[in-house]
């Protein structure tokens, strides 16, 4: 029989679950602010506020849906109506803007209807390697680095909700990685300098002007041991290094998104060792219950350190997988399902088998 977990011995988890709901957890990084938009106005009156909400509906559509999503919000008849709030703010420079909030499950239909995929609020934390090359000027683009490469940078990952980090750029990350390195694709000392820092994925992009003054980008992203490189032409070092965070996020959103207006419900099959005790147990329901595709968590079994789980997902048990392997609360193991009795599991073998990583 399937125990709901909000059925399951709740009285007995009651302090365990405050415990683990508070902590923090381990896993991608979670963005709050998906759904604001910032454009400027020129005025507080209500034909300028309406004119411009379309321009701040379509930045949230782009983070929500990538490059599909662009010019969507011109079909809708009236913004204001997906519309939480929203407020003004003046700069130093006397520019008014105004700040929109726009509602989460409002958008999210939005694209739904119109057969769209949603990419949810956890997001592979990227580190970017950036290699420049303009005539003879050479340079790896660090962390606080006032440099147009680096403002582009910081603008894709605002635009396009990519949680992107840069290297300190410091001896220690000098002394194992050189700019020849990643600019002829030398890419395993690069992984070593990696290590030092929490990201869940590489994307390694090297960039430069020809003789024309038009730029060249190639980019290759590295997660789970898996390579994939992509070129593109741009008029601007801004379009260059913009154009690949925006590739970045749209093929992000096709492996991690969910095309929910699209695709039923499944159910994922899954195992989890190494959960010790109450607090491990609820800190993994919880996980669980808080991933994007997920509608519904069902413990089919607990025992010893393992715990036994049918996973409601909307598409299928694979997307379930992919946005797990994002973070590190759940960890693959190399275990196969056939070493698991069918009968004994509810609906047969488990599709994946993890370790808990503690969170």
């Amino acid at each position: 029989m399937l125990l709901p977990f909000h059925n399951v011995i709740r009285k007995a988890l009651i302090v365990a679950v405050f415990f683990a709901l508070t902590a923090p957890v381990a896993s991608a990084e979670v963005l709050e602010e998906l759904y604001l938009a910032r454009v400027s106005v020129s005025d507080q009156s209500a034909e300028q506020r309406a004119g411009r909400l379309p321009v701040a509906l379509d930045q949230v559509l782009v983070r929500i849906g990538g490059t599909q999503a662009v010019g969507l919000a011109a079909l809708v008849e009236d913004p204001a109506t997906l519309m939480r709030r929203y407020q003004y703010r003046s700069g130093g420079d006397d520019r008014l803007t105004l700040e929109v909030e726009f509602d989460e499950r409002a958008v999210d239909r939005l694209l739904r209807d119109h057969g769209q995929t949603v990419w949810g609020r956890e997001r592979p934390r990227t580190l970017v390697w950036l290699a420049v090359r303009d005539g003879a000027d050479r340079r790896v683009v660090g962390r606080g680095d006032g440099g147009a490469a680096g403002r582009a940078i910081e603008r894709a990952s605002r635009s396009r909700g990519v949680p992107v980090r840069l290297p300190m750029w410091d001896r220690q990350d000098q002394s194992v990685v050189e700019f020849v390195d990643l600019w002829g694709g030398f890419f395993e000392s690069v992984e070593r300098a990696s290590e030092r820092y929490d990201a869940d994925v590489f994307l390694i992009g090297r960039v430069e002007r020809d003789s024309r003054g038009s730029y060249l980008s190639r980019w290759t992203l590295i997660e789970n041991g898996q390579r994939q490189s992509w070129e593109r032409a741009a008029a601007s070092l801004d379009g260059a290094v913009e154009g690949g965070v925006a590739e970045l996020a749209d093929m992000q959103i096709s492996r991690l998104g969910t095309a929910v207006g699209t695709m039923d419900r499944a159910t994922a099959r899954i195992v989890v060792d190494g959960v010790h005790g109450l607090r491990d147990y609820a800190r993994v329901l919880s996980y669980l219950e808080g991933l994007s595709p997920v509608s519904g968590v069902y413990v089919t079994r607990a025992h010893a350190a393992r715990l036994e789980l049918n996973v409601l997902v909307q598409g299928t048990p694979q997307r379930l997988d992919d946005v797990i392997r994002v973070g590190s609360v759940l960890n693959p193991t190399p275990t196969t399902a056939h070493a698991f009795d069918a009968e004994r599991l509810d609906g047969g073998r488990p599709h994946f088998i993890y370790a808990f990583g503690g969170g």
